[in-house]
């Protein structure tokens, strides 16, 4: 199933973990998320995941999975 992340945005507060970041993994690949501490990597994959409150959008099989809002 096609995962698809557009313009996610996550904030802590008003701290920003993630700022605008997208991407699209096709059935069958790896995406590889790298980078030092602290750079968002964690908050991206749980914004994915709906574990954290998100802006943007979040799509698996070309379906909106939720609505994703900054709580």
């Amino acid at each position: 199933m096609r995962i698809e992340a557009r313009s996610l945005i996550v904030r802590y507060g008003k701290t920003f973990a993630v700022a605008g970041a997208s991407a699209e993994v096709e059935p069958g690949t790896v995406l590889a998320v790298v980078g030092p501490n602290g750079s968002g990597k964690s908050s991206l994959v749980k914004a994915i995941a709906g574990l954290v409150p998100a802006s943007g959008e979040i799509l698996f099989g070309g379906r909106p999975e939720r609505p994703a809002r900054i709580g």
